[in-house]
């Protein structure tokens, strides 16, 4: 390292790093407590959206479009999925 032990590189990157970070410390941030008044209340509890149920199967491809019950079979949903690829 150009005439620089090993040593005497890392002691001064050191020292250097040291003067660095002290320099950039952050000031200590405070907690504040949340104060009753503040706290967001609620009368009722949260109830979950019900997900909403699909009455039927929409494949969409290259400008076809099937629609299919929500009862097809797999072996059917199978054979329209590989005649599909061909398109």
């Amino acid at each position: 390292m150009k005439g620089i032990s090993c040593n005497t590189y890392y002691r001064r990157l050191r020292v250097v790093r040291t003067a660095l970070l002290a320099q950039t410390s952050p000031t200590a941030q405070k907690i504040i407590p949340l104060s009753s008044s503040m706290a967001i209340q609620r009368s009722e509890p949260i109830q979950p959206q019900p997900i909403p149920v699909c009455e039927k199967v929409m494949i969409r491809k290259n400008g076809i479009e099937i629609e299919l019950p929500q009862e097809v079979s797999e072996k059917m949903l199978l054979i329209l999925l590989r005649g599909l690829q061909e398109c």
